[in-house]
């Protein structure tokens, strides 16, 4: 048989079993913005656990408030109010550190992985994305890039992280 003759053999089958390069770039470049994109979902959790204990305090306060004025009260209605806060708060406290203990590791795991990025306007947009939170929309402007470039940067620089996990898994 020569060469023709085993292209012409080919089934859609086993032109499937083999991914495109162009797949699997996009697999990778999927499980790099996974790991990315974790350090902004913690520390965004965290922004909001910080100010759901701090709206909680407050709470407490007022309660407080209402307590040590001379009107009176049914029972202990109100200081059952300010334990239960308390302990709301003694448990969003807790949860918040654990929080932050989770989020500077993923910020030195991902700061220290951003650093390889060797093109500094790529290294600007991955860092001012998903360490800064800033949307990609307003990317361009802050770096005075056309929003072409910008995605041009972004996937030179998803490409090298790539590589990077390539090298360190190997």
């Amino acid at each position: 048989m020569n060469k023709s003759n085993l292209s012409a053999e080919k089934t859609p089958q086993t032109q499937q079993a083999k991914p495109s390069h162009k797949a699997l770039q996009a697999k990778k470049h999927k499980k790099i913005k996974a790991m990315l994109g974790q350090y902004l979902r913690q520390k965004t959790e965290c922004e909001y656990l910080y100010e759901k204990i701090r709206n909680k305090h407050e709470d407490m306060q007022t309660l407080k408030a209402v307590t040590a004025d001379s009107v009176g009260r049914h029972g202990n209605e109100v200081s059952d109010y300010v334990e239960k806060a308390i302990e709301q708060i003694d448990g969003l406290i807790t949860y918040y550190a654990k929080m932050v203990v989770q989020r500077e590791e993923s910020e030195r795991r991902v700061l220290s992985m951003i650093e390889q990025i060797t093109d500094p306007d790529a290294y600007l947009v991955i860092y001012l994305h998903y360490i800064e939170g800033l949307p990609f929309s307003e990317i361009p402007q802050r770096l005075a890039l056309s929003e072409r470039c910008m995605w041009n940067r972004y996937r030179s620089a998803l490409d090298s992280l790539c590589v990077c996990q390539e090298n360190t898994a190997d």
